[in-house]
């Protein structure tokens, strides 16, 4: 190659040295051969080397490297179209992003409490948590505001058909069950002397509360909901088949009533829910009278968990004298957010003050037939 005079040739050398540089198809002795081909020859002969200098070549990557990496920026620079505007956004932590830095980096600064890491774990400590869940119900999960689920409300029963006669047509009638979003929230503060300095974990402490919180907010609702400013709940209208006793307690013999009556459907009962005064009554009741064996077992075990097979579970959010016996498989707890958890240091910046935030959003009880659930209430 003859010798470079000019910053026009310079420059050119620079362009064909930097694309030689950067094709990764090129073998290393083959990218050595090229580079040495564009080389002046006084650059290779005034020293008698036929291969092209390390420093050289060296030099001709980084000259490439440099090249993209300005020309990227001149791109960033002169655009102005919206989404490479946003190209710029990675340079900085926005505010949630400074945040969950501060608070992600340990479990002891508030890791514990970051959603992406316990979200998981949060849906099972709210089952847990909540007796109504707990109870086996169908979760169902959707993305929108609202959400409706096909049912089949009836059809018809296939008959014999003689031969040769047409076979009757049949029919199906649809419905839907409907569910709209509601949010559960609670939120907690703690100052940051009280963090750092208390011998207890706080922040373990705060998450557990929120979860208990916003448990027994589900409780009630998804039990006692009108569905105006809550959840539709189970006791609501249209969602049971209710039977009003004349006595003042609730007996195993109406909740045998009530387990026939869903099997009469074609059902298989699932769960018993009970208010505490009326699991209270049913493990009093004895055989014959006031002086036989308790039939809920001996007094020196634990009280029975369970009636005919099923779990019987009491919660305080009942309304007093209710017992409920329910088939789960047909009964439907809408789920639109899972418990997100989120802490916030900002929050009271001036007190110097922490506080924790746990939201979730639901969208009621939807009931596939009302005879699946059997709500008995004393008087």
């Amino acid at each position: 190659m003859a010798k470079v005079d000019t910053p026009e040739q310079r420059a050119n050398l620079l362009r064909n040295l930097a694309a030689i540089a950067e094709n990764p198809r090129l073998a290393e002795e083959s990218r050595n051969r090229a580079i040495d081909s564009l080389l002046p020859e006084d650059a290779r002969h005034a020293t008698g080397q036929t291969d092209a200098p390390a420093e050289v070549r060296d030099a001709a990557a980084i000259e490439a490297e440099h090249r993209a990496l300005n020309a990227e920026a001149a791109r960033l620079a002169s655009s102005r179209k919206r989404d490479d505007e946003m190209e710029w956004r990675a340079l900085l932590p926005s505010l949630r992003e400074m945040r969950a830095t501060l608070v992600e980096s340990s479990l002891t600064d508030g890791g514990y409490t970051v959603p992406q890491r316990v979200s998981g774990s949060w849906v099972d400590k709210l089952r847990a948590s909540s007796t109504f869940l707990r109870g086996s119900v169908q979760v169902v999960p959707f993305d929108s505001a609202t959400f409706r689920l096909p049912q089949l409300k009836a059809t018809n029963a296939p008959g014999v058909v003689a031969e040769n006669t047409a076979i009757p047509k049949g029919d199906t009638d649809w419905a839907g069950l409907d569910f709209a979003a509601v949010k559960f929230g609670d939120i907690q503060e703690a100052s940051n002397e009280i963090l750092m300095d208390s011998a207890l974990d706080l922040r373990r402490i705060l998450a557990d509360t929120m979860a208990r919180n916003i448990a027994s907010s589900v409780d009630s609702s998804a039990f006692n909901g009108n569905g105006t400013s809550n959840l539709k709940g189970l006791l609501a209208t249209g969602n049971n088949a209710k039977t009003t006793l004349a006595g003042t307690a609730v007996k195993w013999d109406d909740i045998a009533d009530a387990y026939a009556a869903i099997e009469a459907t074609g059902g298989t009962p699932g769960v018993i829910w009970a208010s505490p005064d009326m699991a209270k009554a049913l493990r009093k009741e004895r055989e014959g009278g006031a002086t036989g064996a308790y039939l809920a077992g001996a007094v020196t075990q634990a009280p029975a968990g369970t009636a005919w097979g099923l779990p019987l579970l009491v919660s305080g959010n009942l309304p007093a004298k209710t017992v409920i016996v329910c088939d789960p498989s047909r009964v439907f707890f809408g789920l639109r957010a899972n418990v997100v958890l989120k802490v916030s240091e900002d929050y009271g910046f001036d007190r110097d003050v922490i506080a924790f935030r746990a939201t979730m959003r639901a969208a009621g009880v939807a009931v596939a037939e009302a005879t699946s659930v059997q709500y008995i209430s004393a008087t």
